[in-house]
């Protein structure tokens, strides 16, 4: 099975022309010569004789079946198989109509060989898998669309975007290849291994079938094999201030053995504790020297509250020289720490403070103008310690008025 989000259908349709059917004089469609247009091939068409696959000139193949005879009973086995089509007897040769899931049609125009066929308008329930087995050959199975697996080792489940196309909806890793990931974790250049505590028999190896029971055992299988991830399954509690290894990513959020199915509601747990106190800090995350892309996903981080640990700092996570980490989704609860120490009583201000200067005297009144009002002069300035103090300032003097 390959989910293919985009496609581009290219088809030739048989012709006259000389030039565009490879050649032939008499117009026919059964040349297999390549041809070049534009600096392209143009596949050839089916001979109208000819029943299987069939060479298109362009190093690619064609399903011919318009030479293939059958019988209504027989129809199954004598036309060749198609994908997510059902073969039947038309007059005694083959035709095909779209596999039905679940009372719906099952068609793509243009998909490839080995991409899914949506079943219904809309959203699909269901998709017919042309080949379910990945061996080859077209099985055409019917399967429901919410147990489809995609992305990087199938961690991505299959689902519709907002235009109700088929969508896959997985871990983001751009630093990953998924076409060249090693996806078996017992391998020893396994690109990723899991881990789940809750395990029922057999030996540990970091397969989805045996995956390590402890986290430290998948952390050096991870960096004894070059694994770049490790994908932790259901909600386990670890203990202690954890440290990031550089290249090794963590992720959560997943039901865990034996099916892994991606469920966000479960989150691994990093909690550190009093016990974990070290140079004056507790931590709960803490990443040194992380040069290599490295991400932690879909974790909780916890510290513990800190009585009695006077002059202690709490912190959820520390980085130190990690420019390529990335933390995503993470869940970050700290507890308190210690009270601090008392504040010490500031000390003692001794301010003097010299009487202001005697105020300017006022102006004298004016005896011309009726009404003439005069003002007083400006207070004096207190001095305090030396220095010049503009708010111990006296007040103006009182304003005269004029005498008739």
């Amino acid at each position: 099975m390959r989910l293919t989000l985009s496609v581009v259908l290219i088809c030739a349709c048989g012709g006259g022309d000389p030039a565009m059917d490879g050649g032939r004089e008499d117009g026919g469609v059964d040349a297999f010569v390549d041809v070049s247009v534009d600096g392209g091939c143009v596949p050839t068409a089916c001979p109208v004789d000819a029943c299987g696959p069939v060479d298109d000139g362009c190093g690619g193949a064609l399903e011919c079946t318009g030479g293939c005879g059958c019988s209504d009973e027989t129809a199954e086995v004598d036309c060749p198989a198609r994908p997510c089509e059902t073969a039947r007897c038309d007059e005694g040769r083959c035709a095909y109509e779209p596999v039905i899931c679940d009372l719906e049609l099952c068609e793509c125009e243009g998909c490839g060989d080995d991409e899914l066929r949506p079943c219904g308008d809309g959203c699909p329930a269901m998709v017919c898998d042309p080949q379910p087995d990945g061996v080859g050959g077209f099985a055409n199975a019917c399967v429901p669309t919410a147990s489809l697996r995609c992305g990087l080792c199938d961690l991505g489940v299959v689902g519709c975007d907002d235009a109700d196309d088929l969508a896959c909806d997985a871990p983001d890793f751009p630093f990953l290849d998924g076409s060249v990931a090693e996806c078996n974790g017992a391998s020893p250049a396994a690109t990723v291994i899991y881990m789940d505590e809750r395990v029922e028999g057999g030996t540990p190896d970091g397969s989805r079938e045996q995956p390590f029971t402890t986290l430290e055992d998948a952390l050096s299988a991870a960096v004894l094999r070059g694994a770049r991830l490790v994908v932790v399954g259901r909600s386990p509690v670890f203990v202690g201030t954890r440290d990031v290894l550089d290249g090794v990513s963590i992720l959560g959020g997943f039901a865990g053995w034996p099916e892994w199915e991606p469920d966000e509601s479960f989150r691994p747990v990093f909690r550190a504790g009093v016990d974990d106190v070290a140079e004056g800090r507790l931590v709960g995350l803490r990443a040194f020297n992380v040069l290599t892309p490295t991400r932690v996903s879909h974790v909780r981080i916890e510290t513990d509250d800190l009585r009695g640990e006077s002059g202690t700092s709490n912190l959820g996570i520390a980085l130190v020289n990690a420019p390529m980490l990335e933390l995503e989704d993470v869940e970050v609860v700290v507890g308190d720490a210690e009270t601090g120490a008392p504040g010490r009583d500031a000390a003692a201000v001794t301010t003097t403070i010299t009487a202001g200067a005697i105020g300017q005297q006022g102006n004298p009144g004016s005896t011309r103008s009726c009404g003439l009002t005069v003002v007083g002069g400006l207070g004096g300035v207190a001095i305090c310690d030396g220095r010049t103090a503009v708010e111990t300032r006296g007040g103006r003097g009182g304003q005269g008025s004029g005498a008739m």
